[in-house]
């Protein structure tokens, strides 16, 4: 990354750093990788963290000397699968069985998905619900967002590649809505590029018994992020007749 780059967040599965409008997200391999970022073994991720924690963000957070032992390109985007009927009963049940929500609220947003996937689908105008959608909810990535990401991976999964970018294309001018770590998952995914853990929950569209792994997965994924994000592949993925019935 260019310039000086600042800490845009310090988590514990993920660093951020910024410098301008790029970001670049630093992850250790127990995460997962996210479009556009690094991933590295645990010791290096838990040093690099140590070292950021204690610079001052607002002065910038170099972090000269160090360099990743491998630099290796990954292929992130999602490509059409089989879908499973049974699986996206199990999947659609795990976003609204009681208790899925928690502490936070996110159904209003969850209750979007289906309109935006058949509106992306049918080339009708997405303006407004995207506007309902973008920066709003809960979590540092808000949970519209994390909708709108999941509808992008599923309408993707099911074949609907046409669809996911007229949708991607919508989404890009209204970025300035949300966050700056969101901006960054949300661009990639209205480009057709998804995290690792995005994948593991497209997977378990594959039959019923790759679904509970997915539902597990979505369950550890901040307050309501994995299961936002699942509410919404699974709303891509309804749409398309291809749908094959279990046996």
């Amino acid at each position: 990354m260019a310039g000086n780059p600042s800490v845009v967040h310090l988590g514990h599965s993920a660093l951020v750093l910024g410098a301008g409008r790029r970001q670049l997200v630093i992850t250790s391999d127990a995460f997962g990788l996210v479009p556009g970022g690094m991933q590295v073994r645990p010791p290096e991720f838990a040093r690099l963290r140590r070292d950021l924690a204690r610079r001052d963000p607002a002065r910038g957070a170099a972090i000269h000397g160090w360099r990743p032992a491998v630099v290796e390109p990954a292929d992130l985007r999602v490509t059409a699968i089989d879908i499973d009927s049974a699986a996206l009963d199990l999947l659609e049940r795990a976003t609204t069985a009681p208790g899925a929500i928690g502490a936070f609220d996110p159904s209003r947003q969850r209750a979007e998905a289906s309109a935006l996937a058949r509106a992306a689908r049918d080339g009708a105008d997405v303006a407004d619900t995207l506007l309902r959608l973008i920066g709003a909810g809960p979590g540092s990535t808000p949970a519209g967002d994390d909708v709108v990401a999941g509808v992008l991976a599923g309408l993707r999964a099911a074949g609907l590649s046409e669809a996911a970018a007229e949708l991607g294309a919508r989404v890009l001018p209204l970025l300035g809505r949300t966050t700056a770590a969101s901006t960054h998952y949300l661009e990639a995914a209205a480009t057709g590029r998804f995290a690792d853990r995005v994948h593991a929950l497209v997977a378990g569209l594959r039959s019923a018994r790759s679904a509970p792994a997915a539902i597990r997965a979505a369950a550890t994924f901040g307050a309501s992020s994995g299961t936002d994000l699942l509410a919404g592949i699974v709303a891509g993925a309804r749409i398309t007749p291809a749908i094959r019935k279990s046996a």
